[in-house]
């Protein structure tokens, strides 16, 4: 059978518009049962040499409703399968990118958004050893086992958003990988502002940076040597130490290998291949390294900068449960380090405090808010935490409890018709001022 032409747009327009409640029966039984669509004078009963299932004259007819559009549109489409129709090309053909060398041009987006320009994508570890379904092991964290986070970290390691990795994720978009995805899920409130992403090679891909560029976003990151569609001269190249090559697309994304004491891949897509700058190790000694991952070293340490300040005085315990772990420092990590964040960009005096005294202020606070129904009598030790009131003693004595007489009185009150003297009882207080008697309920009730 030979091979027909793709349909053209016209002709699948005019497909689409003809008049489907046209009781015409639908031949659905083989391949090339569309050749109904072409052919006025096909006939299903006459079999060919290439169709041997319509040799017996048979055919399958399909009821012609409201479902008849649907079937015509199968054929169209098989039509244009067995033509040879492919699908709409890719808007970056990645197979065909032309690498050039380094043209010296930068592009750059200007920044619109409030604050944060510098962005870093990372993942972070909640420690737990226990049984769990989507416990993870990196060897290259503290805590090799734990919960897996996903962190979206601004200015000083504020978390602006964050992800929990519970295993494979069977909504995701399946035409892109999973750091791609997990990517675009952050980010997806601070795109378009003209804001650089800082990501290591885990995230780091040619479809990523073509993704963030088509919404104004730049992309800085370390890049694996075995990634897809990355310049072969680049990839391929043995170089001295201290030596650079690179290679940009048209669109301005750079791939970038330099020699130090091994290979160091970038891709980056707001600098040239051709940058560099002089700096200097603690002996004093200058280098020469590119420009890009000298801004790389400054903007990825701002998850590092979270997982830093969130270690201080931290709150975990072991523990048997794993939310419980969680709640606790999303809370009383992440959470606190947020909040110490904007603190010290909204203070009024403008004098910056450290995180350590941060949440001893919070804990304070919290201390003094559980302790403001208790009595104005009560004391403080000299950490100025307030002082546990307990009966120590008795004494010898009976005296009338005080909070009952300065409800009663000495001579006693009608209360719903009933008489209520003050009663007299042998246990005092310690720990308030004076020693004062008191019964068992108003003990209670006062402290």
């Amino acid at each position: 059978m030979s091979r027909k032409k793709p349909l053209t747009e016209k002709e699948l327009i005019a497909a689409f518009e003809e008049d489907f409640d046209e009781d015409v029966p639908l031949d659905m039984s083989d391949e090339d049962s569309d050749d109904s669509l072409q052919d006025p004078h096909y006939n299903p009963d006459k079999s060919t040499d290439n169709d041997e299932d319509n040799a017996t004259g048979e055919e399958t007819l399909l009821p012609v409703s409201v479902s008849s559009t649907m079937q015509k549109l199968r054929q169209v489409v098989a039509q244009n399968a067995s033509a040879g129709g492919k699908p709409p090309a890719s808007p970056v053909d990645f197979e065909n990118i032309v690498w050039t060398d380094p043209t010296g041009r930068q592009q750059h987006f200007p920044f619109i958004g409030k604050s944060g320009q510098k962005i870093c994508i990372d993942e972070t570890l909640v420690p737990f050893r226990g049984r769990l379904s989507f416990r993870q092991y990196i060897p290259s964290k503290r805590h090799r086992y734990g919960i897996k986070l996903y962190k979206l970290c601004t200015d000083k390691g504020y978390t602006w958003n964050m992800s929990i990795y519970v295993g494979k994720d069977n909504t995701e978009d399946r035409t892109q990988s999973a750091s791609q995805n997990v990517t675009m899920k952050l980010i997806e409130e601070l795109l378009n502002e003209g804001r650089t992403l800082f990501v290591d090679n885990f995230y780091t891909s040619m479809p990523l940076a073509y993704q963030l560029l088509a919404q104004k976003t730049h992309l800085i990151g370390t890049l694996r040597a075995n990634r897809k569609y990355i310049s072969p001269a680049v990839k391929d190249a043995k170089l001295a130490k201290n030596q650079i090559i690179a290679k940009e697309t048209p669109d301005g994304v750079t791939i970038l290998k330099w020699r130090d004491q091994r290979d160091v891949r970038m891709l980056t897509t707001c600098h040239s291949g051709s940058e560099t700058v002089v700096t200097r190790n603690k002996h004093g000694k200058e280098k020469i390294k590119p420009k890009c991952i000298v801004d790389y070293d400054h903007g990825k340490f701002l998850v590092d900068v979270s997982d830093q300040l969130a270690s201080y005085n931290t709150a975990l315990r072991r523990c048997s449960k794993w939310y419980r772990k969680l709640l606790i420092e999303v809370l009383w990590g992440t959470a606190l380090v947020n909040a110490s964040y904007l603190y010290n960009e909204n203070s009024v005096n403008k004098e910056n405090m450290n995180i350590t005294l941060f949440r001893q202020s919070v804990v304070s606070s919290l201390l003094e808010t559980s302790t403001k129904s208790a009595s104005s009598s009560s004391r403080r030790n000299s950490r100025g935490n307030a002082v546990r009131h307990l009966v120590t003693h008795e004494a010898k004595k009976r005296a009338r409890c005080v909070s009952c007489y300065s409800m009663y009185g000495k001579n006693g009150k009608i209360v719903d018709g009933k008489k209520k003297m003050a009663s007299q009882d042998i246990t005092v207080c310690d720990e308030c001022e004076g020693n004062p008697h008191f019964c068992k309920d108003c003990f209670n009730n006062n402290h």
